[in-house]
């Protein structure tokens, strides 16, 4: 409950009147929803000679959220153990301490968000015709939503020697997202409705993670441990309702990246134009084509280059910015979009050291990285458009500004020309893309445990 705008910032009883200001206005508000769920789990787990190891749950759950027809979801899992390092045929290592392989597979489900999606609702309007008022349908009666499961398939081992100053655990894993939810999916608005939810597709995330933990120093006083990860993982859309849109972004306004979802490839990539520098004088700015020749109109006269043709038509001049025309048609447009960048990484991980001395003090640190991922550099986008009145930083003074019959007269770092307002010189394009790796010192502690005397 909140009010403002009152005769008296010491007036904040809310029932005193206040002002209250559009549609967003404040004032007092509340909602009232059930929802109810149930469920019931079977866990079983046995170890032999602590060597062979098995778990298996299976969990049952009803929840009021769904329709009669999928009301109720089984998620089953199971997982087992087999400690190598314990069987007779391994010998007497004595430096090993366990060699184990391990694999589980397991299925979660997660319950929509909304409630009361399975019944239909009504509203009545806010107003009166002859003293009755209005009822209208809020939504759409969606009886088949499914529980959204999780299916994750995982296999790995561990290595543990030398009293245990050697662990290395690797785990490679499949997570599969089936009846993929979303809240909010575009329908045609002649069905009487412009969104609503519903079961879309399927997904996987995949990939691998190796751990090592070291410990190279250990006496009395000193102890220095080492541990390091590295993990690679991929998402994959491979199945998408046709109501998802494939294509978010506008390639036809400055600063504008395409995003495109495809079948079988991961998210995150995005296309945009080829950046081929800047038109040096008038005579650049004429089309070639795939052969380097000029193209001519049927009246012998040049033809220039051009953005969006017909419904944009921007002709291009000395100054603006170049952009690779794929297909050699005088025209930069939809046709011209090419693959750019993706911003997953290859790998991520971490590493660090911690040193401990007299079991009192402490020393550690932590680092972590990222190889192998794009990004744009939004950053340099808006320092360098020359588009409107903001701060600019000092590479625009390596702008053009006038022409150059010899192109090897031009700066080769040259930026476009300033256009206030207009143009299309900062496309999104590959000038913006960068190579994304990154090794960041993340923490440095310091710590000291006092004992108990001290204290």
């Amino acid at each position: 409950v909140t009010t403002a705008n009152s005769a008296s910032t010491s007036l904040t009883d809310p029932s005193i009147p206040s002002k209250l200001n559009g549609n967003n206005a404040l004032g007092i508000a509340s909602s009232f929803s059930q929802t109810r769920s149930f469920a019931a789990m079977f866990s079983l787990n046995y170890a032999l000679k602590d060597r062979y190891i098995f778990g298996t749950t299976v969990r049952s759950e009803g929840n009021s959220k769904f329709g009669a027809n999928y009301r109720y979801g089984v998620f089953p899992s199971i997982s087992g153990r087999w400690r190598l390092s314990s069987e007779e045929f391994m010998g007497n290592w004595e430096f090993l301490d366990d060699l184990s392989l391990r694999a589980s597979y397991g299925v979660n489900g997660n319950a929509v968000s909304g409630n009361y999606l399975s019944y239909s609702m009504y509203n009545t309007y806010a107003y009166q015709y002859m003293g009755m008022t209005g009822v209208s349908a809020s939504n759409m009666e969606l009886q088949n939503l499914r529980w959204e499961k999780v299916h994750q398939y995982n296999g790995g081992f561990k290595f543990a020697a030398f009293k245990n100053r050697i662990n290395i655990d690797f785990d490679i894993y499949r997570k599969r997202t089936e009846d993929l939810y979303f809240k909010n999916v575009t329908i045609p608005s002649s069905s009487g409705y412009d969104k609503i939810a519903m079961n879309v597709g399927t997904m996987d995330n995949q990939g691998w993670e190796l751990s090592v933990l070291t410990t190279p120093v250990k006496t009395k006083k000193w102890t220095m441990e080492m541990n390091m990860n590295v993990a690679r993982s991929v998402n994959i859309i491979r199945d998408l309702s046709p109501y998802i849109a494939m294509e978010s972004g506008v390639t036809t306004s400055n600063g504008n990246y395409l995003s495109v979802i495809n079948i079988g490839q991961p998210l995150g990539s995005f296309y945009g134009y080829r950046y081929a520098g800047v038109y040096l004088n008038e005579d650049e700015t004429i089309a070639r084509d795939a052969n380097g020749n000029k193209i001519y109109d049927v009246d012998g006269n040049p033809v220039y280059m051009r953005f969006g043709y017909p419904t944009i038509d921007y002709q291009f001049e000395p100054g603006d910015a170049k952009y690779e025309d794929i297909n050699h048609d005088g025209n930069i447009n939809y046709l011209d979009i090419v693959y750019l960048g993706d911003a997953n990484p290859l790998f991520t991980g971490g590493f660090g050291p911690t040193i401990r001395y007299n079991r009192q003090w402490t020393l550690s640190a932590y680092f972590y990285f990222r190889v192998g991922n794009e990004v744009v550099n939004k950053t340099k986008m808006d320092m360098e458009s020359m588009y409107n009145m903001n701060n600019q930083s000092t590479s625009v003074l390596r702008r053009w500004r006038h022409s150059y019959d010899n192109p090897e007269e031009a700066p080769a770092d040259l930026l476009p020309r300033a256009l206030f307002g207009y143009g299309y010189n900062w496309l999104g394009s590959d000038r913006y893309v960068e190579d994304g790796s990154f090794l960041r010192w993340k923490s440095l502690t310091l710590s000291y445990n006092f004992n108990k005397e001290k204290l």
